[in-house]
């Protein structure tokens, strides 16, 4: 069950061909740089980012140290290279339990007292460990990987190590997130999210950002340290931005694999301070790649339980009025399309709110659009923000009434106790409207950039919005709960108020689609 990652083969792959192969760390990267991964088999979803910026960093730092200014397609030279990362002359630093505390083991700090006291039993299974939290993990369930491999036990420490935020006294999070209950971000650009491909594409970005990166007002250093958990943590004090090299892979927690007769398990110990000093004042601004800052508040990006919404997405493609853009958004140049990235493991106190994941192609045009910048991107700006507005004042003020229209069944209406069971069941159709028109609006949108009249473009977004709430109303006529004699009469006075506000308030785009 244990495993050294410089040496043993522990992670899978699927090859181009769609073969699959094993492969230690220094062959993952090795088989990064010649193109060879086109997925990673033993990675679950919201592991997916962790690994990316894991990598990537690890990657960076490693060339570095080796002084290679680009990565090698050979694996000894990466294991080569990797070594150079930690002062200890085994690969006591790339294992997963090693003996004697004293010394670092992967993603964990070695003990100043060379001893386990204070260390209690934590995780039984890799997804114990992980960054999810049990009391709601949308995506997983505690103990669900009984039968753990390497590959599963060096992810969860990734995961849990550089993902994770506070979860109560004695467990803080890490420094690139905005406060305890903030929420790790990856948001990017690329040309393609094959692993092979982004990986190259981001590294590059990354080694790209170093200088700036060590040089006024950020505080990191040339000689800073860059693995964390090869130095000794005793979980009493903190370090600083400004011991630290820009490529940091950073730990938060005190865990310690330990090999048992039934295979591995983790203990951990509280700490009464975070590893990087500075987490609230920081508010997550300390250079990462993949985050966006807030433009007045100096933090990093923190989606709530709804998610990237549509106002979200629209700022960080678009506009960037509200954040600015994380190093790894930078468009791609050239004629071919790209594809924007987004995910986040979002939290609240002591539980998980969802794992949430946006892809958004960017065509060619809107990709030359965007680069070109100017009148007809701010166009595009001021377009966007329209079928923002249109799409909820459709809700508001034409689906939603017509929706409580049919639940009240007619003139009389219903008693207060049952208007709260109509909410409840408008709430579940406005959702699917919702899901629909944010599913529908950047494809829109891009294809709007070919149409040169404003009324044409925002008459067909209008008659979109207006099919698709037309259809969830016609579905709620057969799902709704209603008295028998009052359905009919309900679905005449839902129909009519529908059609009613829909020429009221959009009277201008559905005169023009009529055209």
């Amino acid at each position: 069950m244990n495993a050294n990652l410089l040496t043993d083969n522990v992670f899978g792959i699927l090859t181009p061909d769609q073969q699959h192969r094993r492969l230690s760390l220094p062959g993952l990267l090795a088989a990064l740089a010649r193109g060879e991964v086109e997925s990673l088999t033993g990675v679950q979803r919201h592991q997916i980012d962790a690994f990316h910026i894991f990598l990537c960093y690890l990657s960076a730092a490693a060339l570095e140290c080796a002084d290679q200014p680009d990565p090698p397609q050979e694996e000894d030279r990466w294991k080569q290279s990797l070594r150079l990362l930690s002062d200890y002359a085994d690969d006591c630093a790339w294992t997963l339990a090693v003996d004697g505390p004293g010394k670092p083991a992967f993603m964990q700090p070695p003990i100043p007292s060379n001893d386990l006291a204070g260390y209690k039993p934590k995780a039984a299974t890799p997804d114990e460990l992980d960054v999810l939290q049990t009391a709601k993990n949308h995506d997983l369930k505690a103990s669900r990987l009984t039968h753990a491999s390497p590959e599963d036990w060096a992810l969860a420490l990734i995961s849990s190590q550089t993902m994770s935020g506070f979860l109560g006294q004695g467990n803080y999070g890490i420094s690139r997130m905005n406060g305890g209950f903030g929420v790790r971000v990856c948001v990017g650009v690329n040309r393609t999210l094959q692993p092979s491909e982004r990986w190259r594409e981001d590294l590059a970005r990354l080694n790209a950002q170093r200088t700036h990166l060590t040089q006024p007002p950020w505080p990191f250093r040339d000689d800073g340290h860059l693995l964390l958990w090869t130095l000794p943590w005793d979980g009493q004090t903190s370090i600083g931005l400004e011991t630290l090299h820009p490529y940091f892979i950073e730990i938060c927690r005190l865990v310690r694999l330990v090999s048992k007769p039934t295979g591995i398990a983790a203990l951990g110990k509280p700490t009464k301070a975070a590893r990087i000093a500075g987490g609230k004042e920081l508010a997550g601004n300390v250079g990462d790649g993949w985050t966006p800052i807030h433009r007045k508040k100096g933090s990093a990006l923190t989606p709530s339980a709804r998610g990237f919404h549509p106002d979200m997405l629209r700022d960080l493609i678009i506009t960037q009025t509200e954040y600015l853009l994380a190093p790894m958004q930078e468009l791609p140049s050239g004629d071919g399309a790209a594809i924007f990235h987004a995910s986040a493991l979002v939290r609240g106190q002591g539980t998980t709110d969802g794992f949430h994941e946006v892809n958004i192609p960017i065509d060619s045009k809107a990709k030359r659009l965007l680069l070109l910048g100017g009148e007809p991107a701010d166009h595009l700006g001021r377009r966007s923000e329209w079928a923002i507005d249109a799409a909820r004042n459709l809700r508001s003020r034409v689906l939603r009434p017509a929706l409580f229209t049919l639940l009240e069944g007619g003139p009389e209406g219903w008693p207060d106790t049952n208007r709260r069971e109509a909410g409840q069941w408008t709430a579940v159709w406005l959702g699917e409207y919702d899901e629909g028109w944010a599913d529908a609006y950047f494809p829109w949108l891009w294809s709007s950039i070919e149409v040169n009249s404003e009324p044409d473009a925002r008459a067909d977004w209008v008659a979109r919005l207006s099919q698709l709430a037309e259809n969830i109303l016609e579905h709620a006529f057969g799902a709704a709960p209603q008295r028998t004699g009052r359905r009919y009469r309900a679905q005449v006075r839902a129909s009519g108020l529908f059609r009613g506000a829909l020429y009221k308030h959009f009277q201008e785009e559905m005169a023009h689609g009529r055209h």
